[in-house]
């Protein structure tokens, strides 16, 4: 059965799948038969993403539409594992939605992104959502006082190593 794993870095798709949900209805009931079709759906996703060229440039695209650029960890990435990077993307998505899909609106969670990756010292990262922030509706002030919670949490260097430059850029957004 594990020879097939394989196949998925190939997607050859449907026949794939045909042959292995024939391998998890023939285990019969139980256990194992449950665990094996958890597999089927999880691979299920796993061909479906692909790695075209028009799945790259889509990652592409999102980032630069959502965030302004795309960051250049995940170009060096889509150079070796499109899949994954496509998965990202897909996670992404599903969590960015806004009400009512979502439970927080977009520039909370912008915010969030801007918090954390100044605790993490991401900062061209938060650069870009502080900018994707404020294009929500953020004002700097609340900004602002989501990176003083870090000051609370972490300390006054990571406001001076990471979280000024994103209130810097979030100034320069809102003018």
């Amino acid at each position: 059965m594990w020879r097939h794993v394989n196949c998925v870095e190939h997607s050859i798709g449907a026949d794939f799948l045909r042959e292995f949900e024939d391998l998890s209805s023939s285990r019969g009931s139980g256990r194992k038969t449950l665990n094996m079709k958890g597999t089927l759906i999880r691979m299920k996703r796993v061909i479906s993403f692909g790695s075209t060229m028009a799945d790259k440039e889509a990652v592409k695209a999102y980032f630069e539409k959502d965030l302004g650029w795309m960051p250049e960890s995940i170009q060096m990435m889509m150079r070796y594992v499109p899949d994954a990077m496509k998965a990202l993307v897909e996670l992404r998505s599903a969590l960015m939605k806004p009400p009512p899909e979502g439970a927080l609106p977009k520039k909370f969670k912008e915010i969030l992104f801007v918090v954390i990756d100044a605790i993490v010292g991401n900062v061209e990262g938060g650069k870009a959502h502080a900018r994707a922030a404020v294009k929500e509706g953020a004002s700097v002030r609340e900004i602002a006082e989501a990176l003083g919670v870090t000051i609370y949490l972490t300390g006054l260097p990571t406001m001076e190593r990471t979280g000024k430059e994103m209130l810097r850029v979030a100034e320069e957004a809102a003018k």
